[in-house]
This record gives C-alpha cells, structure tokens and sequence, in this order.
C-alpha cells in the first residue's frame, strides 16, 4: 500500500502544474520591477523565479542567476541559490541541484540567515529522498525542522513536516506518517493555508482509500472539496471528484462513480491535461465494462490507446487488458491474442521503466556523493587559499612594522649622530648583526620546512611499506605454513599406511607434490617481486613473437592436460616486436598461468598475437572461466588482493600474480585491458609498441611491488 500513496503524493502536483502555474502573479512581479530600486529588484527576481518554477524552471534558473551575478545581499543569494536547486530538480538535473542547495547552505550559514539555512537542509532532505538516501534525508530535515521551530516559523514547520511524512512512508511507518499529516494540516489551518490544507485532506484521503475505512477518505475529500469550491480551483476540484470516482468504484457504487466523473470532466482547464483525461477515461471505461456497456467501454478505452502518451503507460497497459476481454467475449479471438500480447508488452516496458528508474537513481546518488566530494574539496582548497593570504598579509604587515621601525631608528641615529657617533657605530654593528640573523632564520625556516616535508613523505612511504610487510608477514606465516602442515599430514599417513593399495600411495604422494608445488609457488612470486622491484633497466631485442609465444604456451602443457584444458596460439609466424623476452614471459606466464588455474576442466585457453597499423601489437589471453565481477575489477592489479573467483582444482592463489602483469606491462610501456562478465570468461589484451624511442628510461616510471 505505502507504494501507491508515495506514488499519489508524486503524481498530484503533475496534475496540477497547469492550473498551478499563476500567470496574474508573474504579470503584477514585471510590472513591479520598473518600478522597483537597490536591492528590492533582486527579491522581485526571486520571486519570479519561484512563480515559475512549475511550468518553466529554466525560467526560475535564468533569474536566480540574474541574482547570483548581481550586487545582491547574500540573503538575496542564498534564496536564488535554493530557487536554482528546486527548477533543476524539475529538470531532473539531481546532481547540481544538490550542489547548489549545498552552496545555499553555505551562503546562508555566512550571512547568519537561519531561514535559508533551514530551507537549504529541507531541500537537501527532499532531494535525497527522492533518490532514495533515505537516511541522510532524515538527517537533513531534522535539522531544519529543529531550525524552524526555534524560529517559531509553521510554515517551514509544516514544509518539513510533509518531507517526512514521503519518508515515513517509504519506511510503512504509518502511525507517525498519520500523525505528522495532523500536525500539519492543524498548522495550515492556523496560518490559514488553504491549498496546503487541500493537499494534506488529499494525502489523508488517500490513506484510507487504500485501507479503509472508507467513509474517512469520502469525509477528507468532500472537505477538500469544499475549500477547493472557496478559492474556485477548477483543477483541484477535477481532481478530487475523480478521487471520489475511484473511491465509488472501489465500493461498487457505480452509478455514484459515474456521477463523480461527469463532474470531474465539467472543468474547464482538464482537457488541456491529456494524463488527466486519460485517468478518467478509463474509469469511464472500467465503469462501463462492470455495467457490461461493452461497447461504450470499448470507445474509452480505444480513445486511451490511441492517445496516451508515454507518461501514460500504466493507464494504456490496462485498457489494453479490458480491450483484451471485450474481445473475447465476443468471440474475436484474433484480435483478443493481439490485445493480451499488447496487454503483456506494456507491462513489460512497465516493469522496464521501474528499472530504469531504480538505475537512473542509483546514478543520481553516485553523482551526487561526487558533487559532495569535489565541494567537500573545493572548500578545503578555499580554506587553505584563505589561510595562505592571511599568512601573507601577516608577513606584508610584519615587514612594514620593521620597515616603520628602521626609519624611526634611523631618524634617531641621525638626530644623534653628533652627539653619540661612537654610540651609533654600535648600533650601526649590532643592525647588521640582526638582520644577518634574520637571513639565517629565515634560511633555517625554509630548510626546517622542506626537511619536513621530506619527512612527511618518507613516514607515508614507511607507513605503507609497514602495512604491505605485515600482509606479506601474515601471507608468509599463514600460506607457507599451510602446505608444511600438509605434507606432513600426508607423509604420517603414508607411514601408518604402507602397505596399502599402490594407487591410494601415488594418490598420497601427488597431494604432497601439489602441496609443495603450492608452498613453492607463493615463494616464486615472493622471489619474483623482489626481482621487480630491484630491476632498474629492460634488456631489450628483436623477438619472434611467434617462437616465443609458443615456447611459453608448451611449459603449461602438463598443468593443461591434468586439466584436460585445450591451449591454442594463434600468431603469425613472421611477427617480431622489440622488448626485454624475459619481462614479456613473466606478463604472459602469469596470465597464462591464471587462466589456466581457474578455468574450468575441459575448456579451452587462448593465445593470440595480432599487428595493428604496423605500430603496435596486441597480445591477448582468453579463458572460459568465471570471469569478473564488479568488485573484483575495482581490485584487480593490488597487491595480495585475493578475488572472488578461486581455482577450479584447489590450486593455490596468493593475489600477486596480476599486480605483477600490471607493473611490467608499465615498464614495457604497454597498456592492459580486461574484458569480462561474470561467468562468460575473461581476456586480457596488453598493446605494446612496436619500438621504444627511449629503451631505458621506462623503468623510472615503474612503482615498486613490495
């Protein structure tokens, strides 16, 4: 149920944007503005920027810039701050939207406007809500619900009261969501808001048109009703009869529901609004069909076909679903198989908006949290420009007090050259002396700084050098230790076990060889980083790719068959490149190595060598594996980072293997890119040069392993 409310609460101001829209305000705020000096033209601004924002919030945005980029106070600023961020929320921009709100914020906090202040934490609230951060939402509207009653201001009281209310609907805490809907609508009805009275009667309504009892939704709505009559909203009032229709439906009274209708499309703006007209014809249509009036059902529902429009969906699904049992109770088969098969399409692309939807705000979250980021930095930036030009005007004003200092000083050695020459001779000396001191601490300062700075970076390396020691440390301990364990497990079995059955000894004695090979592995790459880390040059030749290639693939011949894995080289025999062979066969053994590790049994493993534009040579190795998730891809070149996928015949892994691909491939200077899906296989393409201009200088970019 709470999946529908949230859903009318969305859906009721669309209905409204066209009645919505008060043009006779906009007209009186221009006529306004020629008349209007110093600072009230920017508020005129920001007021028709925020009339509007409904219908035309490229037109909010354009004024509140006019006031960003004004001589505005910042209050002005703050207010087309948060006008800004709610017309691109109407523009689904959710992104800066959060940005600007976050720069109100800051406006205001500056400016020690508590209003703006709590509008810009409400507005941050109801921006994450809608995209589903529900938790910061809460955290944002609490402070600006705090702001507003310490302000005694019931109108944002009430604002922040209905942003909760979407929240604890989402959350099915319908006590409290009921509880804050009282609440406000008794403060709307003290500041005597009527319209936003009639939309909390609507939200109460529609609570209980979903649950019951429904004689409270008919009594919020008649009252609705009756304060919609008062200040002669057609629209409203449209809207409200078709609640009563749907209400009246629900209940079987259709006559009653048909009453409703003929009221609800006796408006006159409703035609203008083709989403609205849709929803009654349809329960024209669904009233029709319960009174089995097939062929006037028939007439609406063709006319929701053919003239829905896309926001119009849902209604379209389901008159292609009555369209579909008229049909077939007429006996027109054909035509009943087609409506059904439309009836199942638009469910479909239902279910795929909804997707789509979910997906859109999970981007929006993340370019949110991004927007957040870079802000979060660009203050931090601000902060540290601010405290460098108060250092500087520190050091300008210091300057010019000794520089006051020495002219009073000299004046007064001149005043007394005559009388105290020997005495000024000495002070001449000792002025010398101080500012050759001055010079040696402002010397020392400067080196003190760059000492440590050195000594910041040289703790960070030893820190980071510290936390990778630990985890080689803690893989050595536990890893070495393992197959040690092992093999002598094995060995004390062979021994009480002697003269057991031939094969279940050579069975014994091939786990203590896989066991040792294991041990011996993890100690080969630890040899290997090491080596890594020490090179400081590449050797490099002319290589026949081809020969090479295939000297490589052949040492994985007994690791294949145990494995019944099919290897296949694919290389032209004529294709060289230049490099350093040994660095080349420690990228592809490792990557040969994996894809044979933790492909499945009796599948196949390629290695392939193509020239592209006779300036660089890709070399791919493809397995059928298990491939790549998400996560492991966010991992995949760090040190004794172990993935989710694990070898498919208990071989060992110790996470080094792809951190050392990626460290030679830079000293090669090739590139790496990895193709995968999740249980679809995975390559692994490395483009190398052709030639290298400068054959050593690469190994100064290379990082260290260990």
């Amino acid at each position: 149920m709470k999946f529908r409310i949230v859903a009318f609460l969305i859906i009721l101001p669309l209905f409204g944007n066209l009645s919505a829209q008060n043009y006779q305000q906009i007209d009186s705020l221009h006529t306004a503005l020629e008349a209007a000096e110093d600072d009230h033209v920017w508020n005129i601004y920001n007021e028709i920027g925020w009339a509007y924002r409904l219908s035309y919030p490229d037109s909010t945005i354009y004024y509140s810039r006019l006031v960003l980029n004004s001589v505005a106070s910042s209050h002005q600023k703050a207010k087309a701050l948060n006008f800004q961020g709610i017309a691109l929320v109407y523009k689904g921009n959710y992104a800066d939207a959060f940005a600007s709100h976050r720069q109100a914020l800051d406006t205001a906090q500056h400016a020690q406007d508590s209003i703006q202040l709590a509008y810009s934490y409400n507005n941050l609230g109801r921006l994450l809500l809608s995209q589903g951060d529900r938790l910061k939402a809460h955290t944002y509207i609490n402070q600006a619900l705090a702001i507003f009653k310490d302000l005694d201001d019931k109108t944002g009281v009430a604002y922040c009261y209905k942003s909760l209310v979407q929240l604890y609907t989402l959350q099915n805490d319908t006590t409290r969501m009921l509880a804050l809907l009282h609440e406000a609508l008794k403060i709307r009805q003290e500041i005597d808001d009527i319209r936003g009275q009639i939309s909390t009667y609507q939200e109460l309504a529609a609570f209980y048109q979903e649950g019951g009892p429904y004689n409270k939704a008919y009594h919020y709505l008649q009252i609705a009703m009756g304060l919609s009559q008062q200040i002669k909203d057609e629209m409203t009032i449209a809207e409200i009869n078709l609640s009563l229709a749907n209400l009246a439906y629900g209940q079987t009274d259709y006559s009653r529901s048909m009453q409703y209708l003929r009221r609800a499309i006796s408006a006159t703006d409703v035609f203008e609004n083709v989403r609205f007209i849709s929803s009654v014809n349809l329960l024209l249509a669904k009233n029709y069909y319960a009174r089995r009036q097939y062929n006037k059902a028939r007439l609406y529902l063709q006319d929701i076909v053919d003239n829905s429009t896309e926001n119009g969906l849902k209604q379209k699904k389901e008159a292609y679903y009555y369209l579909a049992k008229i049909n077939e109770m007429n006996g027109e088969h054909a035509l009943a198989l087609k409506r059904y098969q439309q009836f199942v399409a638009a469910k479909d692309s239902l279910y795929n908006v909804d997707k789509a939807i979910t997906v859109e705000r999970l981007e929006n979250r993340l370019r949110i949290e991004e927007k957040e980021k870079e802000y979060e930095l660009l203050k931090a930036d601000e902060a540290r420009n601010r405290e460098v030009l108060e250092q500087a005007r520190i050091k300008i004003a210091a300057k010019n007090i000794i520089l006051l200092l020495v002219f009073l000083l000299l004046l007064t050695l001149l005043a007394f050259y005559y009388r105290v020459r020997q005495k000024n001779r000495f002070l001449e000396q000792q002025q010398r002396q101080i500012e050759e001191q001055n010079e040696k601490i402002i010397s020392q300062n400067t080196q003190i700084i760059q000492q440590n700075k050195e000594l910041s970076e040289k703790n960070a390396r030893l820190e980071e050098i510290g936390d990778e020691r630990e985890t080689l440390m803690s893989m050595v301990t536990h890893d070495l230790k393992a197959p040690f364990q092992r093999i002598s497990g094995l060995a004390e079995i062979l021994t009480m076990n002697l003269s057991v059955d031939p094969s279940e000894t050579k069975k014994y004695i091939n786990l203590i060889k896989n066991t040792s090979q294991s041990g011996s592995s993890l100690v080969n790459n630890l040899l290997n980083n090491s080596l890594i880390e020490k090179q400081d040059k590449l050797n490099l030749e002319e290589v026949n790719l081809s020969s090479l290639l295939g000297q490589l693939l052949n040492s994985f011949e007994n690791e294949a068959i145990s494995k019944s894995i099919a290897l296949h080289l694919n290389v032209e025999s004529s294709t060289t490149l230049e490099t350093d062979p040994l660095v080349l066969g420690q990228i592809i053994t490792n990557l040969v190595s994996n894809a044979i590790k933790y492909a499945p049994n009796g599948s196949n493993v390629h290695l392939l060598a193509t020239t592209e534009s006779q300036k660089v040579i890709h070399i791919s190795v493809k397995d059928e594996g298990p491939g790549f998730s998400d996560e492991d891809k966010r991992n995949l070149y760090q040190k004794f980072k172990k993935l989710s996928a694990r070898p498919t015949n208990g071989e060992s892994s110790h996470g080094l293997g792809l951190s050392i691909v990626k460290v030679l491939s830079i000293r090669l200077q090739a590139s790496i890119e990895l193709i995968s899906e999740p249980n679809r296989g995975s390559e692994f393409i490395i483009t190398f040069p052709k030639s290298y201009p400068q054959p050593n200088a690469v190994s100064q970019a290379a990082p260290n392993i260990i």
